[in-house]
């Protein structure tokens, strides 16, 4: 059985012109669009003839040959179609994907599919997996306007992600630490000399807090932008990797201790000409400055954030949830785009909902238009947290 680039799930209700959704016209265009970018895709639909019935009934595409396909594949999207009997059918793609370390991208369709319950149920349940890579996106676009935001992730090959390994020696701030510090190397790949001689200027809450040097760079590379408000920005490590994909960050830090350790780190990665390094409370300066989109990752209370059953945005000490809601209203409000790093325990229903008012209009005097994505941040198979990006730069008057 050959090697696909992409194993493409289609809701059979597609055949039907009478469907709400996406028409199998856009996605025959998806198609031809992939294959003229050298892209081999397995459709299931396509190969019976676009049959609705064919597509249920033909052994070809039986649940077995299914996944025989997908093992055979280097990537998978899936289109699903909204319903009472979608929930087990994603479960399932999810299940099949992650036991064979199958990249999968899940797109919800339609007007409806942001506010659908199950996937934010789903999601939740997602969130606690110890493992897999996938990333589900909500759209109310064409297919083409998402296959723009696809592409990157489909085509590209999947970096090859080395952990490293700090040379072996105990926690300086003791034992409950470890697992941060024996992953030191992989928070700053300049962590220390080869001789094992510190380079970066961290404290304890630095440890905790920053994010592993790999998934920054993918967090930088999938949020849009030219000036990007690095919002909490602690010891550096995302304003590191915004600067190295070529963005210019305003990165604002209330610590001032940490302000030194964040200007240390800039200089020893070369990058401190691409940042603006400003010390202050976020919630007393952003409407100051002019940006394109917003990082936020506000603290979570360090390791103890584990314990909770479900972390809620009070949860974050920021001194208010109100001020934290004010901040991501004005964002969504003036077409910043957005990525706000989580944790896996993550409330995700309250913050869709919240995001679905400015999505309708509520109290910001305009209809926002923005397209959802989550990406899974994970170390040594472990998720260790969740990034909700916000592409809100397409806007439409009431």
């Amino acid at each position: 059985m050959s090697e696909h680039d992409v194993f493409l799930a289609l809701p059979s209700k597609c055949c039907d012109s009478a469907f709400a959704g996406p028409h199998r016209s856009e996605f025959k265009a998806l198609l031809d669009e992939l294959r003229r970018n050298e892209v081999d895709v397995y459709c299931p639909l396509e190969e019976v003839g676009w049959n609705a019935t064919a597509y249920v009934d033909d052994p070809v595409v039986t649940m077995k040959s299914r996944l025989d396909q997908i093992s055979n594949s280097r990537h998978v999207v899936a289109f699903p179609q909204v319903g009472e009997h979608t929930s087990s059918g994603v479960t399932m793609l999810i299940a099949s994907t992650f036991e064979r370390d199958i990249p999968l991208t899940i797109v919800l369709c339609g007007e409806d599919a942001f506010a659908s319950e199950w996937q934010l149920a789903g999601l939740c349940g997602l969130s606690k997996q110890e493992g897999g890579d996938c990333a589900i996106i909500f759209y109310t676009g064409s297919v083409a306007h998402c296959w723009n935001k696809l592409r990157n992730r489909v085509c590209a090959e999947r970096e090859s992600r080395k952990l490293q390994v700090g040379s072996s020696s105990d926690c300086p701030w003791g034992e409950q630490y470890q697992w941060y510090w024996d992953n030191r190397l992989n928070f700053f790949s300049k962590w220390e000399d080869p001789d094992g001689n510190q380079l970066i200027d961290c404290d304890l809450t630095g440890l905790y807090t920053v994010k592993p040097e790999l998934i920054s760079r993918d967090i930088a590379e999938h949020l849009g932008g030219n000036t990007v408000l690095d919002a909490f920005a602690g010891v550096g490590g995302v304003s590191i990797a915004l600067a190295k994909a070529g963005k210019s960050v305003i990165a604002v830090e209330k610590d001032k201790k940490r302000v030194d350790m964040l200007k240390s780190n800039l200089s020893l990665y070369g990058v401190s000409d691409s940042v603006e390094v400003v010390n202050g409370d976020i919630f007393d300066v952003y409407e100051q400055y002019n940006f394109d989109s917003v990082y936020l990752d506000p603290p979570w209370g360090g390791p103890s954030y584990k314990s909770r059953d479900s972390f809620h945005m009070r949860h974050f000490k920021v001194g208010g949830v109100t001020k934290l809601r004010r901040l991501v209203g004005y964002c969504l409000n003036n077409n910043k785009d957005i990525a706000f790093t989580v944790p896996n325990n993550f409330d995700f229903p309250e913050f869709s909902t919240f995001c679905r008012k400015y999505a309708e209009g509520r109290g910001a005097g305009s209809s926002v238009s923005h397209n959802m994505s989550l990406r899974w941040g994970k170390l040594n198979d472990r998720v260790l947290f969740l990034t909700v990006f916000l592409d809100t730069t397409r806007r439409v008057a009431k």
